[in-house]
Parts: C-alpha cells; sequence; structure tokens
C-alpha cells in the first residue's frame, strides 16, 4: 500500500497541471462576478479624481487574488480611467466604469458635475 502512496504523490501534480483535477474533483477558481466599489459616486470638480477597487468573484463567492483587471470608460471624454481603477474628471457628464476579469464585469457609475 506504500508504493499507491508513493505513486499518486507522484502523479497528482502532474494530472492537475494537465487538467485531469476536473475529472478528480478539483476544480480552479473561475471569475464569475466582479464588484466594483464605489458603486457610484460624483466628483465636483475637473480633474477631481475617485480611485475604484475591484474584487473578482469565483464560482463559490469567494475573491479570487492576484489576477489581472482590466479598466475602462464608457464615456473617455467625461471620465478617464487609468490600469489601477482611478478615474480622473475631464468634462461635465456621466461615464459608467468598467473593470473585467475574462467576460465577468463589474460596473459603477461616476457624475461629474463642476461648477
Amino acid at each position: 500500500m506504500g508504493w499507491l502512496r508513493a505513486f499518486l504523490l507522484a502523479v497528482t501534480p502532474a494530472l492537475l497541471a494537465c487538467g485531469v483535477g476536473t475529472l478528480l474533483g478539483v476544480s480552479h477558481p473561475t471569475v464569475t462576478k466582479v464588484q466594483v466599489t464605489p458603486a457610484a459616486d460624483t466628483l465636483t470638480a475637473i480633474g477631481a479624481t475617485r480611485q475604484f477597487v475591484a474584487l473578482a468573484i469565483d464560482q463559490y463567492g469567494r475573491v479570487v487574488n492576484g489576477i489581472a483587471i482590466s479598466w475602462n470608460s464608457s464615456n473617455a471624454a467625461v471620465a478617464s480611467v487609468d490600469a489601477s481603477g482611478k478615474a480622473t474628471a475631464r468634462a461635465n457628464g456621466q461615464a459608467t466604469i468598467g473593470a473585467s476579469v475574462g467576460v465577468a464585469t463589474g460596473l459603477a457609475v461616476l457624475t461629474v458635475t463642476s461648477r
């Protein structure tokens, strides 16, 4: 029986690396939801900034750390957003700030009302 345990310990990492882990009941996290905070905000000056934060959440409701998140703005003329999620007000109006991981996307609304 000791040889079987040694064999399984030796081949299991290779099987998991090849994707056989799913057959064995071991699955890798799949991001199914992205949560962006704050969900809505207002900036009252051109050039003002707001840092948005995104959490990637897997199929089990757990946060997936260390994963790349892509940021975008629906209206870059109103608000641009950089690769870290920092949005900058450019003009009065409204923009949707999006954070994506694969096909999962989370959204926040940013309103700019400069006086």
